[in-house]
């Protein structure tokens, strides 16, 4: 199994900050947060609350007195930054960053991904401890992204390459079991009545047959399901209810 990436955030501002990006995190299945010099605690109220469940996340955040001995165990650690520096590093967007983040862990070597502080981001001496930058590319006339959105576009690359992500699929409706028949032919039959009683066949009587062919196989394309079916007879329901309090008909 392949390990997961760690988030570094070096000196955070707020502890609200700090649990969503703990929040982002677990999203996505990372679970090894690195604090350097946080301003706030992030078990505070504040943090525990923002974070929305991801509790272990911060409950086992690892705070460092400087970044030096934040990354001393990594073998490459990626800063996020969107503003160019006066140091020269190879700069990655998010997937090629993230496509040579799977070749070190292949070769079971650990990786970190470093964000910096709410308002300035890294210095240079912080980007100094990095291999590389990660640039996300946004908006060019509106680039600013708070610390947990940054977090979220990397924590999603990574997690798309993992086990979790091939076997996800987004619920749609399509795997529950089509109604039945009999189900299916009982609602037809009620809704052909109640057009017919409403004078919906009057003014074609002898293109009757063909019109109720056309709405049995406008129905049959549907392949609704049984919830479905008893959603469609609790209009029909609703409607013939409507009619007998209705004085007007």
């Amino acid at each position: 199994m392949i390990s997961s990436p760690s988030i570094i955030l070096v000196k955070p501002q707020l502890a609200e900050n700090i649990g969503m990006v703990g929040r982002a995190m677990l999203n996505c299945g990372l679970t090894d947060l690195r604090l350097v010099k946080p301003r706030e605690d992030h078990l505070g109220k504040k943090g525990i609350r923002a974070c929305a469940g991801a509790d272990d996340v911060m409950r086992s955040a690892q705070i460092f007195p400087t970044v030096a001995k934040a990354v001393a165990d990594f073998n490459t650690v990626y800063a996020a930054t969107a503003r160019s520096r006066d140091i020269v590093k190879p700069v990655l967007g998010p997937k090629d960053c993230m496509a040579a983040t799977i070749k070190a862990h292949a070769r079971q070597e650990k990786v970190a991904f470093m964000f910096g502080r709410e308002k300035s981001g890294l210095t240079n001496v912080d980007l100094s401890y990095a291999d590389a930058i990660v640039t996300i590319p946004v908006n060019p006339a509106f680039s600013s992204l708070n610390l947990a959105q940054s977090v979220m576009v990397l924590a999603y690359e990574w997690f798309q390459h993992t086990p979790q992500a091939d076997s996800f699929e987004i619920p749609d409706g399509t795997n529950a079991p089509k109604a039945r028949k009999k189900d299916l032919l009982a609602f037809l039959g009620l809704l052909e009545k109640n057009l017919a009683e409403r004078g919906f066949f009057d003014s074609v009587p002898d293109k009757r047959p063909k019109m109720v062919q056309n709405i049995r196989h406008l129905f049959q394309r549907l392949s609704l399901s049984h919830a479905e079916i008893l959603t469609l007879h609790g209009i029909i329901k609703t409607l013939q209810k409507r009619k007998k309090n209705d004085k007007s008909v």
